[in-house]
């Protein structure tokens, strides 16, 4: 995890890799913590992929800070 606050928007959206990279993660933390229910994914209505919103990545990143 980073201690640096993670430079995204928050109505931008991100893919798995973009969202582990940018906390510093790896991809299978990611995807624990999606099926935790921690940090959920909203999925793309046209091609099913998993998308996270990054006013959802600063809220989990200030949990855990």
């Amino acid at each position: 995890m980073t201690t640096t606050p993670p430079a995204v928007h928050p109505d931008g959206r991100y893919n798995t890799v973009q969202t582990a990279e940018i906390l510093g993660i790896g991809r299978t933390t990611l995807w624990r913590l999606s099926n935790a229910g921690i940090l959920k994914p909203r999925h793309d209505k046209h091609t099913g992929k998993a998308r996270y919103r990054g006013r959802d990545i600063l809220a989990y990143w200030k949990s855990e800070i």
